[in-house]
């Protein structure tokens, strides 16, 4: 990973004398996500404690990882899983800008869905994984364990979904898959990412952007509980800043800093997180144009705005525009009426509807070549 790094850096500082840069960036590193590093497996359900009384409820389940796994199966120090995720936060961030640099097409939309969601469960896996000398509070909290008087014990995870904009609903089995090497980190990753569902209540699933310009409860939960940890006031932080936001946002976008200091990691989860959303994005609207983009224009911003109303919204700002939006609505696609119409529609690649009557552009053309335009 820091090899891969180094030449990354070397290729973007060098774009004006080597041909190709972006296109160099992006093979390098979808072979990395896909070919060298091997991707987590996914969580395994332990089994139930038994109640203590004949009449007392079995315990939750619980969910851990599998020893077999690459990332869990040997003991890992806090230095090593502090630069694992620091390389890991500057190679998705090189990925974003040199994917944007490329013209889109069927095949380059599939290796970007799949290297996207390949690099997003390292980054989940990561995260679940405790230092064998100092486990850190946002290791411990993400993956479930809790530390009291009477040692470690299990609790409800936190984690993230791809499915909202991933491999779900963008019908993944249409990819253009032009490798075998694609198919199967597609199957491993869904199969991951379904086990985190799984395990994953759905009030601690984190980045979801279920709401516009908002943080959900999943991460201001986990803000919460890692700044506790910390000792943190979330009182300083209700009745601070320029208009009523809820506990622990401005933690979150590092308007207070001191969490975001003191653990880097959840700064790397956030940014992660939304940079590989927005490239798993279908939409057009609200992306960043094509255009020769650096690695640092990948620096998120986070702030929050007032607007009208009284409220304070979640503006997010990098690749040089004012605002960029990862929560579009999904597009769906409007069956025309009559078969002529379907035929037609069918031919010039389909309408796409994302919602309240927008019509959205697709990043990547879809193939007219099939089946649902003669229905």
């Amino acid at each position: 990973m820091r090899r891969a790094l180094t030449q990354c850096a070397l290729l973007a500082n060098q774009t004006g004398g080597v041909h190709h840069s972006a296109s160099l960036r992006v093979a390098l590193l979808q072979h990395l996500f896909i070919g060298v590093l091997p991707l987590p497996l996914p969580l395994r359900e332990q089994p139930r404690a038994a109640g203590v009384g004949m009449l007392d409820p079995p315990a939750p389940p619980r969910w851990g990882f599998d020893r077999r796994c690459f990332w869990h199966a040997a003991p890992v120090a806090f230095e090593e899983q502090a630069e694992l995720l620091r390389l890991l936060g500057q190679l998705i961030r090189h990925y974003a800008a040199a994917v944007l640099c490329l013209t889109p097409t069927r095949e380059m939309d599939a290796a970007r869905i799949v290297t996207s969601s390949c690099a997003a469960a390292l980054l989940d896996a990561l995260l679940r994984v405790q230092a064998a000398d100092a486990p850190t509070s946002l290791s411990r909290h993400y993956a479930g364990l809790q530390v009291g008087r009477r040692g470690a014990s299990h609790a409800r995870p936190f984690g993230f979904a791809l499915a909202p904009f991933g491999l779900r609903e963008l019908p993944s089995a249409n990819l253009k898959l032009t490798s075998p090497e694609l198919a199967a980190a597609r199957a491993m990753c869904l199969d991951y990412f379904l086990a985190v569902t799984h395990a994953v209540p759905e009030e601690h699933l984190c980045f979801g952007w279920s709401r516009a310009a908002s943080f959900s409860p999943g991460e201001l939960a986990l803000a919460g509980r890692v700044s506790t940890d910390l000792g943190f006031d979330s009182a300083e932080v209700r009745s601070e800043g320029v208009a009523p936001v809820p506990p622990f946002a401005r933690l979150l976008t590092g308007e207070e800093p001191e969490v975001l200091t003191f653990c880097p990691g959840l700064a790397t989860l956030r940014d992660g997180v939304f940079l590989l959303r927005l490239l798993l994005c279908a939409d057009c609207a609200g992306l960043p144009p094509r255009r020769r983009w650096l690695p640092s224009d990948a620096a998120l911003a986070w702030r929050h705005e007032a607007m009208k109303g009284g409220k304070a919204d979640v503006a997010v700002r990098g690749f040089g525009q004012a605002a960029l939006n990862v929560w579009i609505l999904v597009p769906r696609i409007e069956k025309p009426n009559g078969l002529l119409a379907g035929f037609v529609q069918g031919l010039v690649g389909g309408k796409e509807s994302g919602g309240a009557g927008r019509t959205t552009r697709p990043r990547a053309t879809e193939s007219g070549a099939t089946a649902a335009a003669l229905l």
